[in-house]
């Protein structure tokens, strides 16, 4: 009696063990659980867009140049005490902030031949002497000159220097985007220069010029310096 009474224990104990056990198979194990996640991530180029205005008398108006629009007609006859007058805009329309330099630079080729002197009593100067008696001044801002007073501009030397390199760069700067800069720029014939300068040509030999590259502002998640080594354009 004592014995079926056990093995019924023993057997009903087993049977209680599998069906536990089938139970637990069966079931989902239930843990704490969270989640985070950050939104679309985008990843956009920024754009450098560099526009020069320009006019050439103080209440004038503003108008684009191109590589292909000459401030100074062709036409134009210098002569001693003769002024010319370059007021340059620069606008950053991009949404990258940049640095830039503004030049006057020679055209290759463009300067003219000499022809024969009206005096006979003096000898022709070569094309490239008349940017010797052509003295270039400039301001970073808006100047008006028209009572031919120069005063408020730094002469930088002749126009020869200039284009010689050897003579300052007219603006080195950065623009932020949005922003604007402005300059002027006044080209004075000598006083002193004489009849063997009649006749030269010099016309459409230079080009005001901006170049511009990236500047050292927008940040990445080392710091601002990752363009600090950004060359600016040889064409």
């Amino acid at each position: 009696m004592k014995k079926s009474t056990l093995r019924k224990a023993i057997v009903t104990s087993v049977l209680a063990l599998v069906l536990c056990f089938a139970m637990l198979l069966g079931t989902t194990f239930a843990w704490f659980t969270d989640k985070a996640s950050t939104g679309t991530n985008v990843i956009q180029s920024g754009n450098l867009d560099l526009v020069l205005n320009a006019k050439t008398t103080y209440n004038g108006n503003y108008a684009e140049v191109t590589d292909s629009v000459a401030l100074l007609p062709a036409d134009t006859l210098w002569e001693p005490g003769y002024a010319a007058c370059i007021y340059a805009e620069l606008i950053n329309n991009g949404s990258l902030a940049f640095k830039y330099t503004l030049n006057i630079k020679e055209v290759a080729g463009a300067t003219g031949a000499a022809e024969t002197s009206t005096e006979a009593s003096e000898p022709a100067a070569p094309a490239a002497d008349l940017a010797e008696v052509i003295d270039v001044y400039y301001a970073n801002r808006e100047v008006d000159v028209s009572g031919r007073d120069y005063t408020g501009l730094r002469k930088l030397g002749t126009l020869k220097d200039v284009l010689d390199g050897n003579a300052s760069t007219l603006l080195n700067d950065s623009l932020a985007a949005g922003a604007k800069a402005y300059a002027t720029i006044v080209l004075v014939m000598q006083t002193t220069a004489g009849n063997a300068y009649q006749g030269l040509s010099i016309g459409d030999g230079f080009t005001i010029q901006v170049v511009a590259t990236q500047a050292a502002v927008e940040e990445d998640a080392f710091g601002t310096d990752y363009d600090v080594s950004a060359e600016f354009p040889t064409d």
